[in-house]
Protein backbone atom coordinates (compact mmCIF):
# COMPACT_ATOMS: atom_id res chain seq x y z
CA UNK A 1 0.00 0.00 0.00
CA UNK A 2 0.95 3.46 -0.26
CA UNK A 3 2.03 5.24 2.46
CA UNK A 4 -0.87 8.75 2.72
CA UNK A 5 -0.18 11.93 1.97
CA UNK A 6 1.20 14.23 4.82
CA UNK A 7 -1.40 16.79 4.39
CA UNK A 8 -3.94 14.00 4.92
CA UNK A 9 -3.03 14.17 8.68
CA UNK A 10 -3.55 18.12 8.69
CA UNK A 11 -6.66 17.58 7.13
CA UNK A 12 -8.05 15.64 9.75
CA UNK A 13 -6.56 17.45 12.30
CA UNK A 14 -8.64 20.95 10.83
CA UNK A 15 -11.63 18.81 10.65
CA UNK A 16 -11.50 17.90 14.08
CA UNK A 17 -10.70 21.41 15.02
CA UNK A 18 -13.73 22.62 13.21
CA UNK A 19 -15.75 19.65 14.77
CA UNK A 20 -14.46 21.34 18.18
CA UNK A 21 -15.57 24.44 17.38
CA UNK A 22 -18.86 23.85 16.48
CA UNK A 23 -19.18 21.50 19.91
CA UNK A 24 -18.05 24.71 22.11
CA UNK A 25 -20.29 26.75 19.82
CA UNK A 26 -22.93 24.73 20.55
CA UNK A 27 -22.63 24.26 24.45
CA UNK A 28 -21.36 28.09 24.83
CA UNK A 29 -24.21 29.54 23.08
CA UNK A 30 -27.67 30.06 23.78
CA UNK A 31 -30.15 29.22 21.19
CA UNK A 32 -31.00 32.71 19.66
CA UNK A 33 -34.79 33.52 19.59
CA UNK A 34 -36.05 32.16 16.33
CA UNK A 35 -36.91 35.73 14.14
CA UNK A 36 -40.86 34.59 13.41
CA UNK A 37 -41.51 34.20 17.27
CA UNK A 38 -39.73 38.47 17.65
CA UNK A 39 -43.33 39.35 16.11
CA UNK A 40 -45.56 37.34 17.81
CA UNK A 41 -46.53 39.47 20.89
CA UNK A 42 -50.19 38.96 21.67
CA UNK A 43 -52.04 42.29 19.32
CA UNK A 44 -55.23 42.40 22.28
CA UNK A 45 -54.13 41.98 25.43
CA UNK A 46 -56.51 44.13 26.62
CA UNK A 47 -59.30 41.98 25.47
CA UNK A 48 -57.86 38.98 27.52
CA UNK A 49 -59.92 38.55 31.15
CA UNK A 50 -58.44 40.78 33.94
CA UNK A 51 -57.42 39.45 37.86
CA UNK A 52 -61.08 40.47 38.76
CA UNK A 53 -62.89 38.30 36.18
CA UNK A 54 -60.78 35.39 36.54
CA UNK A 55 -60.51 35.53 40.34
CA UNK A 56 -64.44 35.51 39.91
CA UNK A 57 -64.31 31.80 38.48
CA UNK A 58 -61.84 30.64 41.17
CA UNK A 59 -64.25 31.53 43.80
CA UNK A 60 -67.18 30.27 41.93
CA UNK A 61 -65.14 26.94 41.49
CA UNK A 62 -64.17 27.28 45.21
CA UNK A 63 -67.50 27.52 46.54
CA UNK A 64 -68.89 24.21 44.15
CA UNK A 65 -67.06 22.56 47.76
CA UNK A 66 -64.43 19.97 47.71
CA UNK A 67 -63.69 18.58 44.41
CA UNK A 68 -62.39 14.77 45.36
CA UNK A 69 -62.57 13.18 42.14
CA UNK A 70 -65.67 10.91 41.63
CA UNK A 71 -68.00 12.89 43.99
CA UNK A 72 -70.98 15.32 43.22
CA UNK A 73 -69.35 17.97 43.72
CA UNK A 74 -66.24 17.36 41.45
CA UNK A 75 -68.50 16.34 38.60
CA UNK A 76 -70.77 20.08 39.53
CA UNK A 77 -67.22 21.63 38.60
CA UNK A 78 -66.90 19.73 35.52
CA UNK A 79 -70.34 21.04 34.82
CA UNK A 80 -68.79 24.75 35.36
CA UNK A 81 -66.20 24.32 32.93
CA UNK A 82 -67.96 22.75 30.54
CA UNK A 83 -70.82 25.56 30.53
CA UNK A 84 -67.69 28.36 30.17
CA UNK A 85 -66.58 26.48 27.16
CA UNK A 86 -69.62 26.43 25.16
CA UNK A 87 -70.12 30.30 26.78
CA UNK A 88 -67.12 30.76 24.72
CA UNK A 89 -68.02 29.37 21.50
CA UNK A 90 -66.13 25.58 22.07
CA UNK A 91 -67.53 23.02 20.89
CA UNK A 92 -67.04 21.55 24.54
CA UNK A 93 -68.25 17.90 25.68
CA UNK A 94 -67.76 15.69 28.95
CA UNK A 95 -65.65 12.75 28.89
CA UNK A 96 -66.30 10.09 31.69
CA UNK A 97 -63.85 7.58 33.47
CA UNK A 98 -64.62 5.13 35.47
CA UNK A 99 -62.92 5.07 39.10
CA UNK A 100 -62.63 3.81 42.61
CA UNK A 101 -63.46 6.75 44.99
CA UNK A 102 -61.62 5.98 48.48
CA UNK A 103 -63.38 7.57 51.15
CA UNK A 104 -63.20 8.04 54.94
CA UNK A 105 -66.03 7.92 57.08
CA UNK A 106 -64.78 7.71 60.71
CA UNK A 107 -60.91 8.20 61.80
CA UNK A 108 -59.52 8.41 65.68
CA UNK A 109 -56.42 7.81 67.84
CA UNK A 110 -56.07 6.77 71.44
CA UNK A 111 -52.66 6.49 73.48
CA UNK A 112 -52.32 4.78 76.98
CA UNK A 113 -55.64 5.75 77.15
CA UNK A 114 -55.52 9.66 76.23
CA UNK A 115 -57.03 11.32 72.60
CA UNK A 116 -54.93 12.07 69.72
CA UNK A 117 -55.57 14.52 67.65
CA UNK A 118 -55.36 13.41 63.93
CA UNK A 119 -56.23 13.00 60.40
CA UNK A 120 -56.26 10.31 57.93
CA UNK A 121 -53.62 8.97 55.86
CA UNK A 122 -55.54 9.47 52.03
CA UNK A 123 -55.53 6.07 50.14
CA UNK A 124 -54.63 3.86 53.08
CA UNK A 125 -56.19 0.46 54.34
CA UNK A 126 -56.73 0.20 50.97
CA UNK A 127 -56.79 -3.73 50.13
CA UNK A 128 -59.16 -4.13 47.45
CA UNK A 129 -59.70 -1.93 44.55
CA UNK A 130 -64.07 -1.91 45.34
CA UNK A 131 -64.37 -2.84 49.07
CA UNK A 132 -64.41 -1.05 51.56
CA UNK A 133 -62.27 -0.56 55.37
CA UNK A 134 -63.12 -1.08 59.04
CA UNK A 135 -61.12 -1.41 62.17
CA UNK A 136 -63.81 -3.03 63.51
CA UNK A 137 -66.43 -1.82 66.52
CA UNK A 138 -63.54 -0.84 68.99
CA UNK A 139 -60.69 0.17 66.59
CA UNK A 140 -57.09 -1.59 66.39
CA UNK A 141 -55.65 -2.22 69.51
CA UNK A 142 -51.82 -2.88 69.68
CA UNK A 143 -49.01 -1.69 71.12
CA UNK A 144 -47.19 1.39 69.70
CA UNK A 145 -43.54 1.69 68.94
CA UNK A 146 -41.53 4.70 67.99
CA UNK A 147 -39.30 4.05 64.99
CA UNK A 148 -37.77 7.20 63.98
CA UNK A 149 -38.18 7.96 60.43
CA UNK A 150 -38.84 4.54 59.60
CA UNK A 151 -35.69 4.38 56.97
CA UNK A 152 -33.85 0.93 56.55
CA UNK A 153 -31.52 1.07 59.96
CA UNK A 154 -34.62 2.32 61.86
CA UNK A 155 -36.23 -0.82 61.45
CA UNK A 156 -33.02 -3.26 62.04
CA UNK A 157 -33.63 -4.89 65.50
CA UNK A 158 -37.40 -3.33 66.03
CA UNK A 159 -40.23 -6.16 65.95
CA UNK A 160 -43.42 -4.41 64.31
CA UNK A 161 -45.50 -7.12 63.83
CA UNK A 162 -48.95 -6.77 65.02
CA UNK A 163 -47.87 -3.19 66.53
CA UNK A 164 -49.04 0.55 65.33
CA UNK A 165 -45.67 2.18 63.95
CA UNK A 166 -45.15 5.55 65.27
CA UNK A 167 -42.60 7.66 62.76
CA UNK A 168 -41.28 11.01 61.95
CA UNK A 169 -42.39 11.76 58.23
CA UNK A 170 -39.86 14.38 56.85
CA UNK A 171 -40.19 16.49 53.62
CA UNK A 172 -37.51 17.44 51.20
CA UNK A 173 -36.27 20.53 50.92
CA UNK A 174 -36.76 22.82 47.77
CA UNK A 175 -33.49 25.27 47.42
CA UNK A 176 -33.21 28.01 45.25
CA UNK A 177 -29.30 27.39 44.35
CA UNK A 178 -30.37 23.61 43.19
CA UNK A 179 -32.76 24.98 40.89
CA UNK A 180 -30.84 27.23 39.02
CA UNK A 181 -28.07 25.52 38.68
CA UNK A 182 -29.64 23.84 36.31
CA UNK A 183 -32.22 26.13 34.91
CA UNK A 184 -32.47 27.89 31.32
CA UNK A 185 -33.33 30.56 32.85
CA UNK A 186 -33.99 31.91 35.77
CA UNK A 187 -35.73 35.37 35.93
CA UNK A 188 -36.42 37.55 39.66
CA UNK A 189 -35.38 41.02 38.86
CA UNK A 190 -35.68 42.02 42.37
CA UNK A 191 -33.33 39.56 44.11
CA UNK A 192 -36.57 38.27 46.24
CA UNK A 193 -35.85 34.89 46.12
CA UNK A 194 -32.19 34.57 46.50
CA UNK A 195 -29.87 31.49 46.30
CA UNK A 196 -30.20 30.63 50.12
CA UNK A 197 -33.86 30.45 49.49
CA UNK A 198 -35.79 27.07 50.28
CA UNK A 199 -38.82 25.68 51.88
CA UNK A 200 -40.41 22.06 52.50
CA UNK A 201 -41.02 20.35 49.44
CA UNK A 202 -44.49 19.25 49.65
CA UNK A 203 -45.55 16.97 45.95
CA UNK A 204 -42.40 14.58 47.34
CA UNK A 205 -42.16 13.90 51.16
CA UNK A 206 -38.53 12.41 51.53
CA UNK A 207 -39.21 9.44 53.65
CA UNK A 208 -43.15 8.67 52.44
CA UNK A 209 -44.65 6.30 51.15
CA UNK A 210 -41.30 4.03 51.51
CA UNK A 211 -41.38 3.94 55.22
CA UNK A 212 -45.37 3.13 55.26
CA UNK A 213 -44.65 0.13 53.50
CA UNK A 214 -41.70 -0.90 54.87
CA UNK A 215 -43.97 -0.99 57.99
CA UNK A 216 -46.78 -2.81 56.35
CA UNK A 217 -43.99 -5.16 54.95
CA UNK A 218 -42.58 -6.15 58.29
CA UNK A 219 -46.02 -6.81 59.60
CA UNK A 220 -47.14 -3.80 61.33
CA UNK A 221 -50.77 -3.14 62.07
CA UNK A 222 -51.02 0.29 61.63
CA UNK A 223 -49.12 3.49 60.72
CA UNK A 224 -48.95 6.81 62.21
CA UNK A 225 -46.99 9.85 60.59
CA UNK A 226 -45.84 12.59 62.74
CA UNK A 227 -45.84 15.63 60.04
CA UNK A 228 -42.20 16.83 61.22
CA UNK A 229 -41.71 19.35 58.62
CA UNK A 230 -45.27 20.65 57.76
CA UNK A 231 -47.42 23.46 59.31
CA UNK A 232 -48.63 22.67 62.78
CA UNK A 233 -51.43 20.81 61.07
CA UNK A 234 -52.29 17.39 60.30
CA UNK A 235 -55.06 18.09 57.45
CA UNK A 236 -52.74 16.96 54.82
CA UNK A 237 -54.68 15.33 52.16
CA UNK A 238 -51.95 13.49 50.49
CA UNK A 239 -51.61 12.19 47.10
CA UNK A 240 -51.36 8.55 46.23
CA UNK A 241 -47.90 8.44 44.15
CA UNK A 242 -48.70 5.90 42.21
CA UNK A 243 -51.17 4.91 39.73
CA UNK A 244 -52.06 1.63 41.08
CA UNK A 245 -54.96 0.84 43.78
CA UNK A 246 -54.64 -1.37 47.20
CA UNK A 247 -50.92 0.11 47.68
CA UNK A 248 -51.11 1.28 51.14
CA UNK A 249 -52.89 -2.13 52.79
CA UNK A 250 -52.55 -1.23 56.80
CA UNK A 251 -54.54 1.93 58.12
CA UNK A 252 -52.64 4.90 58.42
CA UNK A 253 -53.21 8.45 60.60
CA UNK A 254 -51.37 12.08 60.33
CA UNK A 255 -50.50 13.68 63.33
CA UNK A 256 -49.53 17.37 63.32
CA UNK A 257 -45.60 18.36 64.75
CA UNK A 258 -47.03 19.33 68.05
CA UNK A 259 -49.27 16.81 68.91
CA UNK A 260 -46.39 14.05 67.53
CA UNK A 261 -43.77 15.88 69.74
CA UNK A 262 -46.39 15.74 73.12
CA UNK A 263 -46.80 12.24 71.95
CA UNK A 264 -43.41 10.93 71.87
CA UNK A 265 -42.55 12.91 75.12
CA UNK A 266 -45.49 11.24 77.17
CA UNK A 267 -44.15 7.05 75.99
CA UNK A 268 -43.28 5.30 78.13
CA UNK A 269 -40.00 2.86 77.36
CA UNK A 270 -42.29 0.12 76.54
CA UNK A 271 -45.77 -1.52 76.70
CA UNK A 272 -47.14 1.77 75.16
CA UNK A 273 -51.12 0.68 74.19
CA UNK A 274 -52.83 2.38 71.48
CA UNK A 275 -56.20 2.15 69.47
CA UNK A 276 -56.45 3.06 65.97
CA UNK A 277 -59.85 3.57 63.98
CA UNK A 278 -60.46 4.13 59.87
CA UNK A 279 -63.01 2.98 58.46
CA UNK A 280 -64.64 3.96 54.89
CA UNK A 281 -65.57 3.05 51.56
CA UNK A 282 -64.40 2.38 47.74
CA UNK A 283 -66.88 2.64 45.66
CA UNK A 284 -67.62 2.60 41.73
CA UNK A 285 -67.18 6.03 40.87
CA UNK A 286 -67.10 8.30 37.85
CA UNK A 287 -64.79 10.92 37.35
CA UNK A 288 -65.20 13.96 34.00
CA UNK A 289 -62.26 15.43 31.89
CA UNK A 290 -63.78 18.42 30.00
CA UNK A 291 -62.55 18.99 26.35
CA UNK A 292 -63.34 21.97 24.30
CA UNK A 293 -62.34 22.34 20.84
CA UNK A 294 -61.44 25.65 18.58
CA UNK A 295 -60.52 24.47 14.78
CA UNK A 296 -58.13 25.94 13.17
CA UNK A 297 -56.93 25.63 9.75
CA UNK A 298 -54.98 22.77 10.40
CA UNK A 299 -55.31 19.40 12.45
CA UNK A 300 -51.73 20.25 14.43
CA UNK A 301 -53.59 20.67 17.92
CA UNK A 302 -52.13 23.10 20.71
CA UNK A 303 -53.60 21.92 23.84
CA UNK A 304 -54.09 23.81 26.80
CA UNK A 305 -54.57 21.75 30.41
CA UNK A 306 -55.47 22.32 34.02
CA UNK A 307 -57.07 19.76 36.60
CA UNK A 308 -60.28 20.75 38.21
CA UNK A 309 -60.23 18.32 41.07
CA UNK A 310 -58.60 18.99 44.64
CA UNK A 311 -58.75 17.56 47.88
CA UNK A 312 -60.90 20.53 49.41
CA UNK A 313 -62.73 23.19 47.61
CA UNK A 314 -59.37 24.22 46.89
CA UNK A 315 -58.46 27.78 45.42
CA UNK A 316 -54.70 27.50 44.41
CA UNK A 317 -54.80 24.15 43.79
CA UNK A 318 -56.32 24.21 41.39
CA UNK A 319 -59.30 26.19 41.04
CA UNK A 320 -56.33 28.90 39.95
CA UNK A 321 -54.89 26.37 37.18
CA UNK A 322 -57.99 26.16 35.69
CA UNK A 323 -59.12 29.95 35.52
CA UNK A 324 -56.53 30.62 33.50
CA UNK A 325 -57.30 27.79 30.88
CA UNK A 326 -61.02 29.19 30.97
CA UNK A 327 -59.15 32.90 30.58
CA UNK A 328 -57.52 31.59 27.27
CA UNK A 329 -60.47 29.30 26.15
CA UNK A 330 -62.73 32.58 26.40
CA UNK A 331 -60.15 34.98 24.36
CA UNK A 332 -58.95 32.99 21.52
CA UNK A 333 -62.73 31.78 21.23
CA UNK A 334 -63.14 35.43 20.12
CA UNK A 335 -60.33 35.00 17.63
CA UNK A 336 -61.68 34.29 14.25
CA UNK A 337 -61.49 30.45 13.13
CA UNK A 338 -59.71 32.01 9.81
CA UNK A 339 -56.92 33.83 11.86
CA UNK A 340 -56.30 30.16 14.13
CA UNK A 341 -53.59 28.20 11.91
CA UNK A 342 -53.77 25.49 14.54
CA UNK A 343 -56.47 23.88 16.23
CA UNK A 344 -56.69 24.64 19.93
CA UNK A 345 -57.50 21.89 22.56
CA UNK A 346 -58.78 23.36 26.28
CA UNK A 347 -58.73 20.47 28.67
CA UNK A 348 -59.73 20.51 32.51
CA UNK A 349 -58.59 16.71 33.41
CA UNK A 350 -59.75 14.85 36.55
CA UNK A 351 -58.32 12.29 38.65
CA UNK A 352 -55.14 14.07 39.83
CA UNK A 353 -55.79 13.17 43.44
CA UNK A 354 -56.71 9.73 42.72
CA UNK A 355 -54.62 7.53 40.10
CA UNK A 356 -54.28 10.36 37.40
CA UNK A 357 -56.99 7.83 35.07
CA UNK A 358 -58.78 11.08 33.47
CA UNK A 359 -54.89 11.76 32.20
CA UNK A 360 -54.35 8.15 31.34
CA UNK A 361 -57.69 8.02 29.88
CA UNK A 362 -57.08 11.28 27.19
CA UNK A 363 -53.76 9.89 26.11
CA UNK A 364 -55.44 6.57 24.80
CA UNK A 365 -57.93 8.89 23.29
CA UNK A 366 -55.45 11.35 21.78
CA UNK A 367 -53.55 8.01 20.29
CA UNK A 368 -56.08 5.49 19.46
CA UNK A 369 -57.57 9.23 17.45
CA UNK A 370 -54.48 9.44 15.71
CA UNK A 371 -54.37 13.31 17.17
CA UNK A 372 -51.52 15.54 16.38
CA UNK A 373 -50.58 17.37 19.22
CA UNK A 374 -47.70 19.37 18.88
CA UNK A 375 -47.51 20.48 22.81
CA UNK A 376 -49.37 20.25 25.71
CA UNK A 377 -49.36 23.83 27.39
CA UNK A 378 -50.47 23.16 31.55
CA UNK A 379 -50.92 26.03 34.47
CA UNK A 380 -51.00 24.77 37.71
CA UNK A 381 -51.04 26.78 41.12
CA UNK A 382 -51.36 30.74 41.14
CA UNK A 383 -50.80 31.10 44.78
CA UNK A 384 -48.56 33.44 47.25
CA UNK A 385 -46.29 32.43 48.89
CA UNK A 386 -46.77 31.58 53.04
CA UNK A 387 -44.48 30.85 55.83
CA UNK A 388 -44.80 30.14 59.54
CA UNK A 389 -43.66 32.66 62.20
CA UNK A 390 -43.70 31.58 65.62
CA UNK A 391 -46.97 29.56 64.89
CA UNK A 392 -48.76 31.59 62.84
CA UNK A 393 -49.58 31.68 59.05
CA UNK A 394 -47.51 34.73 57.53
CA UNK A 395 -47.73 36.23 53.80
CA UNK A 396 -44.34 37.24 52.48
CA UNK A 397 -46.09 39.83 50.21
CA UNK A 398 -44.62 37.96 47.18
CA UNK A 399 -45.75 35.15 44.62
CA UNK A 400 -44.94 31.73 45.58
CA UNK A 401 -41.74 31.14 43.74
CA UNK A 402 -42.50 28.92 40.27
CA UNK A 403 -40.70 26.79 37.37
CA UNK A 404 -42.01 26.29 33.63
CA UNK A 405 -40.75 22.72 32.40
CA UNK A 406 -40.08 23.02 28.98
CA UNK A 407 -39.63 20.22 26.43
CA UNK A 408 -35.62 20.58 25.30
CA UNK A 409 -36.48 22.49 22.35
CA UNK A 410 -34.60 25.72 21.33
CA UNK A 411 -37.42 27.38 20.31
CA UNK A 412 -39.75 26.86 23.23
CA UNK A 413 -37.16 27.50 25.43
CA UNK A 414 -37.27 31.27 23.61
CA UNK A 415 -40.47 31.64 23.50
CA UNK A 416 -41.17 30.84 27.46
CA UNK A 417 -38.17 32.86 28.33
CA UNK A 418 -39.27 36.08 26.23
CA UNK A 419 -42.79 35.82 27.77
CA UNK A 420 -41.37 35.82 30.87
CA UNK A 421 -39.67 38.58 31.12
CA UNK A 422 -42.01 40.73 28.81
CA UNK A 423 -44.83 40.24 31.23
CA UNK A 424 -42.91 40.17 33.92
CA UNK A 425 -43.28 37.17 36.28
CA UNK A 426 -40.79 37.56 38.88
CA UNK A 427 -39.85 34.74 40.49
CA UNK A 428 -40.29 32.15 37.89
CA UNK A 429 -37.14 29.28 36.29
CA UNK A 430 -37.58 27.64 33.03
CA UNK A 431 -36.51 24.16 33.63
CA UNK A 432 -35.85 21.22 31.34
CA UNK A 433 -37.73 18.11 31.54
CA UNK A 434 -34.65 15.48 31.51
CA UNK A 435 -33.74 16.12 34.89
CA UNK A 436 -33.67 13.58 37.81
CA UNK A 437 -36.75 15.45 39.10
CA UNK A 438 -38.61 14.97 35.95
CA UNK A 439 -41.65 17.03 35.34
CA UNK A 440 -44.02 16.77 38.58
CA UNK A 441 -46.69 18.51 37.16
CA UNK A 442 -50.25 17.83 35.95
CA UNK A 443 -48.22 17.44 32.69
CA UNK A 444 -46.28 14.26 34.04
CA UNK A 445 -47.98 11.29 32.20
CA UNK A 446 -47.83 13.05 29.25
CA UNK A 447 -44.44 14.21 29.50
CA UNK A 448 -42.99 10.40 30.09
CA UNK A 449 -45.36 9.33 27.19
CA UNK A 450 -43.34 11.44 24.66
CA UNK A 451 -45.09 14.84 24.38
CA UNK A 452 -43.80 18.10 24.03
CA UNK A 453 -44.78 20.14 27.12
CA UNK A 454 -44.44 23.73 28.57
CA UNK A 455 -45.67 23.56 32.75
CA UNK A 456 -46.20 26.32 34.64
CA UNK A 457 -46.40 25.36 38.40
CA UNK A 458 -45.14 26.70 42.09
CA UNK A 459 -45.13 24.51 45.38
CA UNK A 460 -47.38 26.39 48.19
CA UNK A 461 -47.04 24.30 51.01
CA UNK A 462 -50.59 24.51 51.91
CA UNK A 463 -51.96 23.44 48.86
CA UNK A 464 -53.09 19.92 50.36
CA UNK A 465 -54.82 21.45 53.16
CA UNK A 466 -58.00 23.15 53.56
CA UNK A 467 -56.33 26.61 54.50
CA UNK A 468 -55.82 26.70 50.46
CA UNK A 469 -58.59 29.09 50.39
CA UNK A 470 -59.22 32.93 47.65
CA UNK A 471 -57.30 34.36 49.50
CA UNK A 472 -53.92 32.67 49.10
CA UNK A 473 -54.19 33.46 45.42
CA UNK A 474 -51.64 36.20 44.02
CA UNK A 475 -54.49 38.31 42.75
CA UNK A 476 -51.89 40.37 40.64
CA UNK A 477 -50.59 37.37 38.55
CA UNK A 478 -53.77 36.63 36.98
CA UNK A 479 -53.96 38.93 34.15
CA UNK A 480 -50.02 39.05 33.30
CA UNK A 481 -49.86 35.01 33.46
CA UNK A 482 -53.04 34.83 30.95
CA UNK A 483 -50.93 37.09 29.04
CA UNK A 484 -47.54 35.33 28.70
CA UNK A 485 -49.45 32.16 27.93
CA UNK A 486 -51.68 33.69 25.29
CA UNK A 487 -48.16 35.05 23.53
CA UNK A 488 -46.65 31.53 23.44
CA UNK A 489 -50.09 30.16 22.25
CA UNK A 490 -49.98 32.58 19.35
CA UNK A 491 -46.46 32.21 18.79
CA UNK A 492 -46.67 28.29 18.47
CA UNK A 493 -49.92 28.96 16.41
CA UNK A 494 -47.90 31.00 13.81
CA UNK A 495 -44.67 28.98 13.25
CA UNK A 496 -44.61 25.80 11.64
CA UNK A 497 -45.75 22.43 13.40
CA UNK A 498 -42.48 20.56 13.56
CA UNK A 499 -40.65 23.55 14.88
CA UNK A 500 -42.26 23.28 18.39
CA UNK A 501 -42.84 19.46 17.79
CA UNK A 502 -39.01 19.11 17.04
CA UNK A 503 -36.61 18.12 20.22
CA UNK A 504 -32.98 18.92 20.24
CA UNK A 505 -30.04 17.97 22.65
CA UNK A 506 -28.88 21.33 24.26
CA UNK A 507 -24.96 20.47 25.06
CA UNK A 508 -25.05 23.50 27.32
CA UNK A 509 -27.81 22.72 29.27
CA UNK A 510 -26.91 19.55 29.38
CA UNK A 511 -23.27 19.29 30.96
CA UNK A 512 -24.56 21.93 33.16
CA UNK A 513 -26.86 19.41 34.56
CA UNK A 514 -24.84 16.56 34.32
CA UNK A 515 -21.67 19.29 36.40
CA UNK A 516 -24.26 18.99 39.04
CA UNK A 517 -24.67 15.70 39.10
CA UNK A 518 -21.66 14.94 39.12
CA UNK A 519 -20.91 17.24 41.98
CA UNK A 520 -23.66 15.64 44.01
CA UNK A 521 -21.98 12.43 43.45
CA UNK A 522 -18.61 13.71 44.81
CA UNK A 523 -19.99 15.13 47.69
CA UNK A 524 -21.85 11.92 49.11
CA UNK A 525 -18.43 9.90 48.25
CA UNK A 526 -16.49 12.29 50.38
CA UNK A 527 -19.00 12.28 53.24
Amino acid sequence: MHPQPRRSTTDKTARLTVLLLLFIYAAVIQPALPASAADCQLAAAGQLAGNDEIFGWIKEICALGNRRPGTPEDRKTAEYVLDHFKAFGLDARLEPVPMPVWNATKWGLTVNGADVPCFYINHSYWTKEFEGFTAGPGGIAAEMVYVGEGRADDFKGVDVRGKIVLVDVRFGVLRQSETTSVAYFGYDPRGTAPADWSQPNPYSPDNFPSNFQRAAKRGAVGFVGILADYYDRNTFYNELYVEEPCKWPIPGLWLSRSDGARLKASLKKDGNQATLVLDGTVTPGTAYNVIGMLSGKSDDIVMVHSHHDAPWSSAVEDASGVAEVLALAKYFGGVPKEQREKTLMFVSLDTHFSMYQGHLDLIKKIRDRKMNVIVDIVLEHIGKEVVEKDGQLVETGFVEPRGIFVTENPFLIALVTQAVERHNLERTVVLPTYTILGVPTDAGDFNRRGFTVISLISPPLYIYDSIDTPDKVAFDQLNPVAQAFADIIVSIDRAPARQTSRRAWIPKYRFQYYAVVAKYIADMIRN
